[in-house]
């Protein structure tokens, strides 16, 4: 994403000093210190150009951001970075698998996280939705956003904060949840795990319910929260075997295999736009029904990652397939010469 194709500032975002306790379903939780959020609006006249808006003034912010100002310019050159004192918002860097469901993703996941440096993790429970709804659920509020500098005394009151500095805190959950191995369940093995990739998969980024609003929504809370995120989109173009794959191995008896296949056909369109919406340097759309068939595929996934050919996979490794079962296919073979990122 260029500089001339980055979401506009158009005014200063709403500040918030609030400690919230949440739960995400009934296996974790965490602690989010500090919420922010902004307007934001879609404006359909710009071909798909994201926006952000001041719901006060309308005038447009000073806050240019330049690759120099990047941690990882190679990884996220377009990025939207706003450092302060509270948060760094590129400081770390991101790869997010967005996939459907039985669709090799678990295989994708566990092959992308053998890469030296990348820290992969599966399944979340859609943390992202959860994180965005808990501060949309504050923020959001017509009472909070009244809540001004000006009125910082009020009942709802609240100091100023700088562009980005919840992404910190969102970016936080994420890393929480899928930390470095550890010694003594208390000290990272690798002195160096601050320079990992971090990542994990979710096939909940998109619901049955979604809109086309909803999704640029997603969008603009990728772009502002994960800066420094690289996105692989995951679509099965094999509706049959992914309708027959859903019906057998989740057991759920409710909608008929038509039903199922409509739901398919709407989802590939999802990731699809997803991927358009991202732009071809921040996401890479695969077909799960071409990369299990051909290595080469995949491959050209890792180069676009920024791998050397020494870190092509030489044979597609095994994870959850026959059901949820493993092969004895899951050690890669990378070349001697494949390095983490720098």
């Amino acid at each position: 994403m260029t500089e001339k194709h980055r979401p506009r500032l158009l005014r200063h975002f709403i500040p918030v000093s609030l400690v919230l306790f949440f739960v995400l379903g009934a296996s974790w939780s965490t602690c989010l210190v500090g919420l922010y959020h902004s307007s934001l609006v879609y404006n359909p006249g710009s071909h798909g150009e994201l926006e952000i808006r001041s719901a006060m003034n309308h005038t447009t912010t000073k806050d240019p951001v330049t690759s120099s100002a990047l941690s990882h310019p190679s990884w996220c050159p377009g990025a939207l970075c706003t450092n302060t004192d509270l948060c760094s918002p590129c400081k770390r860097r991101f790869l997010i698998v967005i996939t459907a469901p039985r669709s090799a993703s678990t295989t994708l996941t566990w092959m992308l996280d053998a890469l030296p440096g990348v820290r992969m993790g599966g399944e979340n429970n859609n943390a992202l939705g959860f994180i965005k709804t808990m501060i949309d659920n504050v923020l959001e509020n017509e009472n909070f956003k009244r809540g001004s500098e000006r009125q910082r005394q009020g009942a709802w009151g609240h100091r100023f904060i700088p562009t980005q500095t919840v992404s910190c805190a969102s970016q936080a959950i994420i890393e929480a949840i899928n930390p470095p191995a550890l010694t003594k369940r208390r000290f990272a093995k690798d002195p160096n795990h601050s320079s990992d990739i971090v990542g994990f998969k979710t096939i909940r980024f998109f619901n049955k319910a979604s809109t086309l609003q909803h999704e640029r929504d997603l969008v603009n809370f990728l772009e502002l929260n994960f800066p420094c995120s690289r996105v692989i989109v995951n679509m099965n173009s094999d509706e049959d075997g992914q309708a027959k794959s859903v019906m057998r191995n989740f057991h759920r008896s409710e909608g008929t295999k038509q039903e199922r296949k409509r739901y398919i056909r709407k989802m590939n369109a999802q990731m699809k736009r997803l991927a358009e919406s991202l732009g071809k340097e921040r996401s890479f759309l695969l077909d799960k029904k071409e990369w299990t068939k051909n290595i080469t595929i995949l491959n050209e996934a890792v180069s676009w990652l920024g791998f050397d050919a020494s870190c092509h996979f030489q044979y597609l490794m095994e994870f959850n397939t026959k059901g949820y079962k493993h092969t004895n296919n899951t050690m890669p073979k990378l070349g001697a010469k494949c390095n983490a990122l720098i």
